[in-house]
């Protein structure tokens, strides 16, 4: 085979994998999606242990224990929790065992920082407890705390600032595959030999075979995907022939085709009025050597002549784009190039920025760069593409800039996923909690009504949609948990801040147009200022996912996606995560009356916790976590599980070696009975409220509104006789006033439940109809006077009571509101019913439908009506 014909043959090959590997891409994201349709982000299963032919007797989110938590108490910050199957982004994962430890981002963000955590602070001890004269007066003030907490009094004792909630999230993304674990757990691998993602995947396919698994909890399993086929590109500037550095070009938005301009970016320029600055600019025509003039408001004209050359490969196909002030794109500075390879710029005025665009630039190639008759420009910066990164040369230099490709890779990257948490840093009322009615966890093991669920360990809870005291039940849109979600930062840790601009829009807070979303932490809506084909412009991530919450970052070991769009090229990298669980920390973590020493190796010379002075630990340790005094509790907990930890009681020497019969001070989900302590339930900590993945099903939505009409009476005649029945609280439409034009208002319609919340002192916020283009945001609150319930606009798009366009007002009554001419005025020989003749008129009907409906039953029944051989019942 001749070189030639070798050659063809390489070529064709590599196009045939070029191929195969695209549609290896499409056919995973194809996977993807189909998961997407069938499940929205959230926990899918733990588990399994045991069977049984009642179907809800099988482990589902729960076995012994919901999402398997347990308790680690001798271990300090340790949250237990078994592996469990999750669903995020259409993504599944079976995690390893996921014993979570209390610990939050690290405030900086960068690559040096990439999942790095730290210790959340636990609260501290009242003074009212240290400044107690004895330990045993220590131990009843601090019970007295424990009681006040859970019975929600302040005035008993100011308890907030000792009890203080953390939100506890599993977050994943696409990483490279050769990401270590340690950097997604860290300090908590225990086995090196399954350091890598694909080492573990490796082993749990293994595993997979015949059903085992790991003893030691270490092996999940998460997908691995052919993200991309990436061609790598080097830009290397050379001054004068020396030794040259790299540079990397900005994604810039395109303005007049590749005229790109200083104020649509940040920090790109770099730019003073006395430099001529050389960069390198991605739009979605491609790649651009930029050279920017800048005079940053000082005016004046630059006169200069730049010398282009093309030595070799794509920059031949080059052209100049661009040349002027920002107004337009001015031909007049453009001279042609005089053998094809040469351009010469002379005069570029620059009023506030002269531009000038060489390309596109594709495949390898080498140009050089040469600058004379500059006027008012003393140096030539290069712009390496990394913030506040640039170096300056003399004008005279002679710059050499390469551009090398290498070859097509294919881009592997991994699912990984960590666990963490973050101090909300504001106190969560229990009644925010509310048990879910879960019948397969209520009859998993021994039968639970809903409040012994929500005492045992596979309850569920709820959180309340709206932050406060009543339980909201319905249809919402942003609720109480996005506005916790959206504290905890991305992959860019605690500094991050990003905007996310896409398709010519940019997010902005789901709640206020006017205040641009931070997508470095994590939120499910949003909203732009144009509207989508659906008339709308408050969105929720995903197509109909009901807890996708995502964060984007800039960290390099995230894979990342591009596209080319009007703004340029796009390259985002994303992370998502769902909830878990609620945590309280107390101040037992750091209730320490005997002043027991911490020390490393506690449990040296076989000491075991004993009572004995020789068993007995010396000090306590974050591994050996016994700081509480015994006789703090009354006994141990009625429920304790086979992955529990901890003694109940340990013995541990204090700095004098006399022998301290304590408890373990870390986390639990029950905290043990306190003695003395008279309470109606058990002393929670974790509230676990992680979203179910697999509610999308229709047949499972159906059982769940069934179970729901079978629940309520009231709702059961609802459905049966329609939502007239609500008399107390039936919809309304209310209408805001017109201002400037009388044919410019808007509708709100209500339904009964809203209503019924406005009635009971609550406020909604109601998105109003659309008229004259726009529409509105409305909180509305309403107040009874004289008799009458009078509604009132509390803030319009997230400002003040007046709306932009006017609006101020919102009547139940259309004539209150808006001209006659804009509604259908009742005759005045047909006047309204009083409101009491109305309601017996409704009642009337009511029961003349409830009999009509007794009647056809009885005549089917009786074999009054035949059905048609073929037509369908029912």
């Amino acid at each position: 085979m001749g070189a030639a014909q070798q050659f063809s043959h390489d070529e064709k090959l590599k196009q045939v994998l070029n191929s195969l590997s695209t549609l290896m891409v499409k056919m995973q994201a194809q996977a993807t999606q189909r998961v997407r349709t069938e499940n929205h982000s959230g926990v899918l299963d733990v588990r399994g242990y045991d069977s049984a032919f009642e179907a809800y007797r099988h482990s589902g989110y729960a076995n012994q224990a919901h999402l398997s938590m347990h308790d680690h108490p001798d271990k300090a910050g340790v949250l237990g929790m078994g592996s469990i199957g999750a669903v995020l982004n259409g993504n599944h994962l079976r995690t390893r065992h996921l014993d979570t430890k209390l610990m939050m981002p690290v405030e900086e963000g960068g690559p040096e920082n990439f999942n790095k955590l730290r210790p959340i602070p636990t609260p501290p001890v009242p003074q009212n407890v240290t400044s107690k004269g004895t330990i045993a007066e220590q131990i009843a003030e601090m019970k007295e705390y424990f009681y006040a907490w859970q019975t929600q009094n302040t005035t008993h004792r100011e308890y907030k600032d000792y009890f203080q909630p953390a939100i506890c999230v599993l977050e994943a993304n696409w990483v490279e595959d050769s990401l270590s674990i340690a950097e997604s757990f860290p300090n908590d691998v225990a086995d090196a030999d399954l350091d890598t993602w694909a080492k573990v995947s490796e082993l749990a396919q293994f595993l997979s075979l015949s059903g085992k698994h790991d003893p030691d909890g270490l092996v999940g399993r998460s997908p691995t995907a052919l993200r991309e086929i990436k061609t790598d590109h080097t830009y290397t500037m050379k001054v004068n022939n020396a030794a040259g550095y790299t540079m990397s070009p900005f994604s810039l938005p395109r303005v007049n085709n590749v005229k790109l301009y200083q104020n649509n970016y940040k920090n790109a320029l770099l730019n003073s009025g006395s430099h001529v600055t050389i960069s390198m600019a991605e739009s979605s025509q491609g790649t651009f050597l930029w050279i920017a003039f800048g005079m940053n408001g000082h005016g004046g004209t630059h006169k200069a002549n730049i010398g282009i050359e093309c030595l070799s490969g794509g920059c031949r196909t080059a052209d100049i784009e661009g040349c002027g002030d920002r107004s337009s794109v001015r031909t007049s500075c453009r001279q042609k190039p005089v053998d094809g390879s040469v351009y010469t710029e002379q005069s570029v005025p620059s009023p506030t920025q002269g531009l000038v665009a060489y390309g596109p630039l594709s495949g390898p190639y080498e140009l050089k760069l040469s600058f004379s008759g500059l006027s008012g420009i003393n140096k030539v910066r290069v712009n390496t593409g990394v913030e506040d990164g640039h170096v300056s040369h003399s004008v005279g230099d002679e710059f050499l800039l390469t551009h090398e490709e290498s070859e097509p890779r294919l881009v592997v990257a991994h699912y990984a996923y960590r666990t963490f948490c973050h101090p909300l840093g504001h106190d969560i009322p229990l009644n925010r909690f509310k048990v879910l009615d879960d019948l397969p966890a209520q009859m998993y093991g021994d039968l639970l009504t809903v409040h012994e669920l929500g005492q045992s360990r596979r309850g569920h809870f709820l959180l309340n949609p709206r932050n406060q005291t009543k339980f909201y039940e319905g249809k919402v849109t942003y609720e109480y948990l996005d506005a916790l979600m959206e504290s905890i930062p991305g992959k860019d840790n605690y500094s991050g801040n990003l905007e996310e601009l896409s398709q010519g829009r940019i997010s902005a807070h789901y709640n206020n147009q006017k205040e641009i979303l931070n997508v470095a932490y994590y939120s499910r809506y949003y909203q732009v200022t144009e509207k989508d084909a659906m008339g709308r412009n408050q969105r929720r991530r995903g197509f109909n996912d009901a807890n996708f919450y995502g964060a984007m970052n800039t960290q390099p070991a995230v894979s990342s996606l591009s596209m080319n769009d009007d703004e340029g090229v796009v390259r985002e990298r994303w992370s998502h995560a769902i909830p878990l669980e609620i945590v309280f920390m107390t101040p037992l973590a750091n209730f320490n009356p005997y002043n027991l020493p911490k020390k490393s190796n506690v449990a040296a010379s076989n000491r075991n916790g004993g009572i004995s002075s020789n068993r007995a630990f010396d000090g306590y340790d974050d591994d050996h976590f016994y700081l509480t005094p015994a006789e703090f509790y009354s006994g141990p907990i009625p429920d304790q599980d086979a992955s529990d930890t901890g003694l109940r009681v340990a013995g541990v020497l204090d700095k004098s070696g006399t022998v301290r019969e304590v408890a373990a001070a870390g986390h639990r989900m029950f905290m043990p009975p306190i003695a003395g302590l008279e309470l109606e339930d058990r002393i929670r900590l974790r509230f676990p409220i992680a979203p179910f993945a697999d509610t999308k099903a229709e047949g499972l939505r159906n059982a769940h509104a069934l179970k729901h009409a079978m629940q309520s009476p009231k709702l059961r005649e609802q459905l049966v006789i329609g939502e007239f029945i609500n008399l107390s609280y039936p919809a309304l439409t209310l209408y805001t006033d017109s201002d400037y034009d009388e044919t410019h208002f808007h509708v709100l319609k209500l339904t009964a439940d809203e209503v019924k919340a406005l009635h009971n002192s609550e406020t909604i916020l109601k998105r109003t109809s659309s008229a004259h283009g726009h529409s509105h945001a409305l909180r509305i609150a309403a107040t009874v006077v004289q008799g009458n319930t009078v509604f009132s606009i509390l803030s319009c798009d997230g400002g003040g009571v007046r709306c932009s366009s006017g609006h101020d007002t919102v009547c139940e009554i259309p004539d209150q509101c808006l001209p006659s001419s804009l509604y259908q005025v009742a005759p005045a020989s047909e006047p309204a019913l009083p409101p009491h003749v109305e309601s017996a008129a409704v009642v009337m009907y009511i029961w003349l439908a409830l009999l009509i409906i007794v009647m056809l039953s009885a005549f089917v029944y009786f074999g009054g009506v035949d059905v048609a051989e073929g037509n369908d019942g029912f």
